[in-house]
């Protein structure tokens, strides 16, 4: 299975030092497997290379801005989880996913504003989410399918390592076509 996400991302805030700047447009793109134990039930595992995008801004005790700044990240991650489908309605399935994305940043990019703040720039290299897909998977051909579905994540773990947690969420458009 090959497949292509473009996604957007925002960010869940715990400080009230550090503030949310928006959701950003990223994409993701990579390939993986699904293997059915059972005639609905499966396991999905794929391999998956993802573009972020977020910003954040931190603030003193008295309201007055510190730092403004935007993060890119290229990660490698590696989805994993449970695929549920539905029996046939004539060629077309519908397909539910749920699992965990365990995943490393490669390559970041920071720009701050001031530069003033140490603590916005302490990105973590390994980051964990949750997923839920739903979608549709139409039957091509006795071999090949398309997938089309509506995944999205939350994050479980902070992207950066400050006094509190950036927690990394996005929702994406997944085509895929397995063969």
């Amino acid at each position: 299975m090959g497949y292509v996400q473009p996604n957007y991302t925002w960010t869940k805030v715990s400080s009230v030092k550090v503030n949310n700047k928006g959701s950003y447009p990223g994409a993701s793109i990579g390939g993986g497997i699904d293997y059915h134990f059972k005639t609905n039930y499966g396991i999905h595992a794929s391999l998956r290379f993802t573009h972020y995008q977020f910003g954040l801004s931190e603030i003193d005790t008295f309201g007055i801005l510190l730092e403004n700044a935007s993060y890119r990240m290229e990660c490698i991650g590696l989805p994993i989880g449970l695929k549920m489908t539905t029996s046939p309605l004539q060629r077309y399935f519908l397909y539910a996913k749920l699992g965990f994305i365990p995943e490393y940043t490669v390559i970041s990019k920071i720009n701050a504003e001031f530069n003033t703040s140490p603590d916005l720039k302490k990105l973590n290299k390994f980051s964990v989410s949750y997923f839920i897909e739903l979608g549709n998977e139409t039957k091509l051909n006795n071999r090949d399918r398309l997938q089309i579905g509506l995944i999205i994540s939350n994050g479980l773990t902070s992207v950066i390592d400050s006094k509190g947690s950036v927690l990394l969420n996005s929702i994406g458009l997944k085509g895929a076509y397995l063969f």
